[in-house]
Parts: structure tokens; sequence; C-alpha cells
């Protein structure tokens, strides 16, 4: 998880991607980071299992976490 929650998130806010997702399997929580600032992201938005989110790159798209668990 080091990679993803660190590594990886830097790589994407330095790049200017706007929205990076981390989906914990253990927790079944979707951490959304949004707005990239520097080496991180200025939002995290956190949902859990009943949550839904709607992509930026498909605002009127709507996705259900526990559709994307196992």
């Amino acid at each position: 998880m080091y990679f993803d929650r660190v590594a990886k998130k830097r790589l994407y806010a330095r790049n200017g991607i706007p929205e990076f997702w981390i989906l914990d399997l253990k927790t079944g929580l979707l951490e959304v980071y949004r707005e990239p600032h520097g080496e991180d992201f200025a939002v995290l938005e956190s949902y859990g299992k009943t949550g839904a989110v709607n992509p930026l790159g498909a605002p009127n798209a709507v996705i259900q976490v526990a559709d994307l668990l196992p």
C-alpha cells in the first residue's frame, strides 16, 4: 500500500492527474483524491461500502463502491 499511498500519489499529483483513487479491499473504503497541488492533492473524500462516487471524467456516471469490491 506504501507505493500507492505515497509514491504513486506523488507521481499523479506532480503530473497534474486530476483524480486518483485507492480502493482498500480490507476495509471496503474508496479514497478519492482530487485537485492536485505540487506533490499532493488538496481534496480527499472517503466512501464506504454503501457510498457512490461521480468520477471527474464522467460526471454523470454514478459508481457504487460495492460494485468495485469482490
